[in-house]
């Protein structure tokens, strides 16, 4: 019988006056212990013979900041979507109102000013609606994201990069050294200054495959105000990653 590599269960730890349920994962591939805060709270990854008493520490000694990241989780998690009318979305930093109509024929998604139609043959079908309505953000996704990619690589010096979409959990974008970059279909959501510095960033890539004084330099002759605009992505960021994926 091969042996097991990994197993999981749910356990719970005070910390602080709270009592914290977690997602333990032990592993006979891992030689530490990780500790991650994610929209799915909080999941602990330690090795197969990690002891209770190490475990119990190092929880222990992680307290302050794992529920300062559960409180800003929590605080910033956006009202679930129902996927019907009058539900909200957003892109490019404005809120369209979803309406959902029936029809026949083949299902689609348009907007109409400060709505998203979607129309579906049974409007009782939120998975349907959920489907076409984020088939249609990464579709706009991918061709906002490649226009700002056009107009500014002649600025960066570089050449106009192939856009593709990334659904990551944790970034915004990536550089790749076959010319590429990714950047996360969710940021369609975000104003376009937002998205602006982003793509600039994976741009300034091309120059520099770090984060020296060198490569800021790079993004700093594009977007003076890197600093603003990457202190706002990151705090409404959380909320952006929280939209499902379709």
């Amino acid at each position: 019988m091969k042996p097991l590599e990994r197993i999981e269960e749910s356990r719970t730890v005070r910390l602080g006056d709270a009592h914290v349920s977690f997602l333990l994962r032990r592993s006979n591939r891992r030689r530490s212990i990780g500790i991650q805060v994610d929209e799915n709270g909080l999941t602990v990854s330690v090795p197969w013979r990690c002891s209770e008493q190490r475990l119990h520490n190092t929880l222990q000694g992680a307290e302050a900041w794992v529920l300062r990241k559960l409180a800003a989780w929590t605080r910033d998690r956006p009202p679930p979507v129902a996927w019907r009318t009058g539900d909200s979305l957003h892109f490019l930093g404005v809120t369209l109102t979803l309406e959902v109509a029936t029809a026949a024929g083949r299902p689609c998604a348009a907007r109409m000013h400060d709505r998203l139609l979607v129309t579906v043959p049974k409007p009782t079908d939120a998975l349907a609606v959920q489907k076409l309505a984020l088939k249609w953000l990464r579709r706009e996704a991918l061709e906002v994201f490649a226009s700002h990619s056009v107009r500014l690589a002649p600025r960066m010096g570089v050449a106009p990069p192939r856009v593709f979409l990334s659904s990551a959990r944790t970034r915004w974008g990536s550089c790749n050294g076959d010319g590429s970059i990714r950047v996360n279909w969710r940021l369609v959501q975000a104003r376009e200054a937002l998205i602006e510095y982003v793509v600039v960033h994976e741009l300034a890539h091309f120059h520099a495959m770090n984060h020296s004084a060198r490569f800021w330099g790079h993004v700093a002759r594009v977007c003076p105000d890197y600093r603003t605009r990457r202190a706002e992505l990151n705090e409404v960021g959380r909320r952006l990653l929280l939209m499902p994926v379709p």
